[in-house]
């Protein structure tokens, strides 16, 4: 068995994924068995011929009504001819499952070797292994078929190894065939050849996911469907001829390795815009490595037909990263944009008489630059120390929750600047394996009482992520280390300001430095700072007043007045769910969103008391348009 079911999972994660068939109650249990297997457990009805047992557990879950179990045991099941596993449309969900490398599903006849999984909404098919027949003749093959021919959600396919009997070749075959916008998760399709056509998955529909998955062959993955749609998320593909095709539709590619080798390398990325249509591929934090043919491809050869490319956050490399943009005929127009994207200008070549538009964005030139992987010679394509490729993504964040190919946040710092930016490419760098990815928040807790006759009076610090420690900069000079309770140097008569930012244990620096001012005087008359028994503890929260925003502004940014009950107050402000940050009236708010918005206002008095947070809307209108 050639299984290479990707690495970057933990076996935490896989055994997750693998209950998958034993949650909730299903209404009935049908057992598919080897001959001989003790283990029948409590199940309505149990089969054990190897060529029949699979379709009869399954035939079995589909004429009963309501949403069933099938649960197939240890061994091979080989069918002498294609094998249909059905269900029967909405509510009459099925959910088969085996026991991963132990379950072999295969056909005897290589030349129609196809399993059909067509079930309705809800259904699913996990951990097990498909063996796919080698096979010489030119007659075209499919593997797996997935597809929901009733109502409702497509199928899942859950853990599936496929690879090809005896470490054969099958010949013009497509692995695993995705219909309906059926899904792939968490699996492995190795088909590779080195001498005839293999494609280790295509998508005939829209709405297709691809995610943690690798795919060897001579095509890695297709979208074959005129303005149907794929997504190919968290992935490797291994391929010789074609790494990813689109065909006249939407194809993204997030957080993958695509690496084209040696064979009938063709192109890593490949996207054609045809039929009066559009073809349009985005590649967003993915890795592509061209060893052989060409790096990207894109097409327009019908007239009036378009092919773009979006290519943000990724890197092309390789001794054949070329990029190709082909606008064949008058009318026809191909796009290549990419917002800090990596590769290098000097391979881009256009070709055809239609309209070619390049539109590069904060791109590192790898013409000048060595992207940096810790060991491509080896395949290892994670990012060395000191690569240009990080923390030079797009300088927004990431979606909340996103992960990068391994499993990383898909944020974090690589830098001694301490901030959290993406990298490019696949994999995200990080200078401490256990690092949370996250800023650490400052506060102040405790400071003079101004003024002061004090030359050097004392602070008291904290962070949100202890241990912690922390940055200090006096009256705007440069910032060096300091403790949680500092002591300011003497900075002679007259106004003073600190700024604090906290550093975690992992080197993620605070972005939004707390500040505190405070005056130092001489021959002061005996106060609290110097006397605290002269005043009584201030133990009354200040309240915001006077507040002044606008209900609704076409304008991008704002003003906005308060104050406070109490004189000396200090305050903090947000917008929306952004951080806090110290701010006087009237504030200028940062750019407001479109549509609704929410400020919010917060005052601290002299003694650390904090007022109740202080909320307005603002709705901002800005007509049509981007």
């Amino acid at each position: 068995m050639n299984s290479k079911r990707i690495s970057l999972f933990t076996a935490a994660a896989l055994v997750a994924i693998g209950l998958f068939g034993a949650q909730a109650a299903q209404a009935n249990t049908y057992r598919a068995l080897s001959p001989g297997d003790p283990d029948t457990g409590s199940c309505s009805t149990t089969h054990t011929n190897t060529a029949t047992a699979v379709v009869e557990a399954v035939t079995d879950a589909r004429n009963n009504p309501g949403p069933d179990t099938v649960r197939i045991g240890p061994g091979e099941f080989t069918a002498p001819s294609a094998i249909s596993l059905e269900g029967s449309g909405t509510g009459n969900t099925v959910t088969i499952t085996g026991q991963g490398a132990a379950t072999i599903l295969s056909v005897a006849d290589s030349e129609a070797p196809t399993i059909t999984f067509d079930a309705g909404a809800g259904s699913s098919l996990n951990d097990v292994t498909i063996k796919i027949p080698a096979s010489a003749t030119p007659a075209p093959k499919e593997g797996l078929v997935v597809r929901n021919s009733f109502d409702g959600e497509p199928p899942v396919v859950r853990n599936l190894d496929m690879y090809v009997a005896g470490g054969g070749e099958s010949r013009n075959l497509y692995a695993v065939v995705l219909y309906s916008g059926s899904d792939l998760d968490n699996s492995s399709v190795d088909v590779h050849s080195a001498n005839y056509f293999t494609g280790a998955v295509k998508a005939n529909g829209s709405g297709s996911d691809v995610s943690r998955t690798y795919m060897a062959g001579n095509l890695g993955a297709i979208q074959n469907v005129t303005e149907g749609d794929m997504t190919i998320s968290r992935s490797e593909i291994n391929a010789t001829g074609h790494g990813v095709q689109n065909a006249s539709g939407l194809l993204y590619v997030k957080d993958s390795l695509i690496v084209l080798s040696s064979g009938n390398a063709q192109a890593a990325v490949q996207n054609t815009g045809g039929n009066t249509g559009s073809g349009d591929l985005y590649l967003n934090g993915s890795t592509v490595i061209a060893n052989a043919g060409s790096g990207i491809k894109a097409m327009a050869s019908e007239g009036a037909a378009n092919a773009n490319v979006f290519f943000d956050n990724s890197v092309l490399a390789g001794a054949a990263g070329t990029i190709e943009l082909t606008a064949t005929n008058p009318g026809d127009s191909v796009y290549f944009g990419s917002d800090s994207g990596a590769f290098d200008s000097t391979k881009i070549s256009t070709s055809g008489s239609g309209d070619t538009f390049i539109d590069p964005v904060d791109v590192i030139d790898l013409s000048a630059v060595s992207p940096g992987f810790a060991d491509a010679g080896a395949g290892d394509y994670r990012l060395a120390p000191g690569s240009a490729l990080i923390d030079s993504g797009q300088d927004v964040d990431p979606a909340e929750g996103a992960l990068d190919y391994q499993g990383y946040p898909r944020a974090c710092h690589g830098k001694a600047d301490g901030v959290i930016r993406r990298d490019i490419g696949a994999f995200e760098f990080k200078t401490d394996p256990a690092d949370d990815c996250t800023y650490p928040e400052t506060s102040i807790l405790a400071g003079p009482q101004s003024p002061t006759g004090n030359l050097t009076p004392s602070f008291t610090f904290a962070t949100t992520k202890n241990p912690g420690t922390y940055l200090c900069s006096w009256d705007g000079g440069p910032e060096t280390g300091c403790t949680f309770n500092a002591t300011a140097p003497d900075l002679g008569l007259g106004p003073h300001t600190v700024s604090v930012r906290a550093r975690d244990q992992y080197g993620n620096i605070d972005q939004s430095p707390e500040s505190f001012d405070y005056e130092v005087i001489e021959n002061v008359v005996p106060t609290c700072d110097t006397d605290p028994s002269l005043c009584p503890k201030d133990t009354t929260a200040p309240k915001v007043t006077g507040v002044k925003a606008p209900k609704k502004t076409k304008a991008a940014r704002v003003k906005v007045r308060f104050k406070s009950n109490e004189k000396g107050s200090t305050f903090k402000c947000r917008l929306n769910k952004g951080k806090w940050k110290s701010c006087k009236s009237p504030w200028k708010t940062p750019k407001l969103r479109k549509g609704k918005n929410s400020i919010s206002i917060q005052a601290t008095d002299k003694a650390g008391n904090k007022s109740k947070v202080v909320k307005r809307n603002i709705k901002r209108s800005t007509g049509k348009g981007r």
